[in-house]
């Protein structure tokens, strides 16, 4: 309200900064009245039905300020304990609008200190951390895995991206959890390429042969690749293969990450005697399926190479496995 009183000009007016008695002509002072009626007015149109009662026998826009700052802003032990009692105990629904809440909290925040009481940004982020659902869980580690302090512009910012990204993939991830059941209905319609039967991949099978462990071995201070090609570009942006041959978890897609942020380029040896360069790291989140069920996690420390072909799930076993990875997170 302040804001509106301030670009209407009529803010010293009602806090008191302009006064009738300093006018300096008839002209002037009758100006004044004027202004005064239309703040009073200003004030009016912006309360709520239920609080005019509040203002309604105010002689002017001063009066009328100073009854609204005594109800609400009362510098009280009591009314500190409860819009304390309500910031902290603020918790975002599921589904609820992202904007909503954070627009909720930081009125409280801006309550606060005008009540004497501030909250420090600290507090504040904090505070916004610990109400969001548990759908948030994954960004929240995200978030806290960062080296660097969390501002309030800039997880509010990651908030409403990540709310924007769900958005888009449908209400509360139907489209990833649509892909997912799809991939486990192809485990019933196909037979297994091991022992021919139904209802598992050959890699699952249980008639498979024990095979040993494939060694890779490099020299401590290289980086090397040892991978088989079987697609196009365009159709592995998003699968992962897992391979005992990397040294790290490696991706060519910056859009994977959550957290991410740019190291010294370190050289990468391919099999093919090709060198391509890692010049970030970061962490992303993942969906995988797996024998339990979808499993949603973080994964750290994930190696940034722009022109390697496929991304790379770091195992100690090279095995014949792919997965798709499905991602809800952009960096920012």
């Amino acid at each position: 309200m302040s804001m509106i009183l301030e670009e209407k000009d009529l803010w010293d007016v009602v806090i008191g900064n302009e006064k009738w008695e300093d006018q300096p002509d008839d002209a002037a002072r009758m100006k004044f009245v004027k202004r005064m009626k239309k703040a009073f007015a200003m004030i009016c149109l912006c309360l709520d039905d239920s609080q005019l009662s509040l203002v309604r026998t105010s002689a002017n826009a001063m009066e009328a300020w100073k009854r609204l700052e005594d109800h609400y802003e009362k510098k009280t032990l009591a009314n500190k304990l409860y819009l304390r009692r309500k910031f902290f105990s603020t918790i975002m629904e599921e589904g609820s609008d992202m904007l909503t809440h954070i627009n909720q909290l930081k009125t409280l925040a801006e309550q606060l200190e005008a009540v004497g009481a501030p909250v420090s940004e600290d507090d504040l982020v904090i505070t916004l951390l610990c109400s969001l659902s548990e759908s948030y869980d994954v960004l929240i580690t995200a978030l806290e895995s960062r080296s660097d302090a969390l501002t309030w512009e800039f997880v509010k910012a990651r908030l409403l991206h990540e709310e924007m990204k769900r958005k888009e993939q449908g209400a509360d991830g139907s489209k990833s959890a649509a892909f997912l059941a799809s991939k486990r209905d192809k485990t019933k319609k196909f037979p297994c390429h091991k022992c021919g039967e139904k209802g598992h991949w050959a890699n699952k099978c249980p008639k498979r042969e024990s095979k040993p462990d494939v060694a890779a071995i490099a020299n401590a201070d290289e980086h090397f690749l040892f991978m088989a090609s079987l697609k196009s570009h365009d159709q592995l942006q998003d699968e992962w293969f897992i391979d005992s041959g990397a040294t790290h978890h490696m991706t060519n897609s910056k859009e994977h990450f959550v957290v991410y942020s740019p190291m010294e380029p370190i050289s990468v040896h391919l099999a093919n005697d090709k060198t391509i360069q890692a010049v970030g790291k970061g962490d992303i989140i993942m969906e995988l399926e797996t024998p339990h069920g979808t499993q949603r996690g973080l994964l750290k420390d994930v190696w940034y190479l722009p022109k390697l072909s496929r991304n790379l799930f770091l195992s100690a076993n090279l095995r014949p496995i792919r997965t798709r990875s499905a991602l809800s997170e952009t960096a920012a």
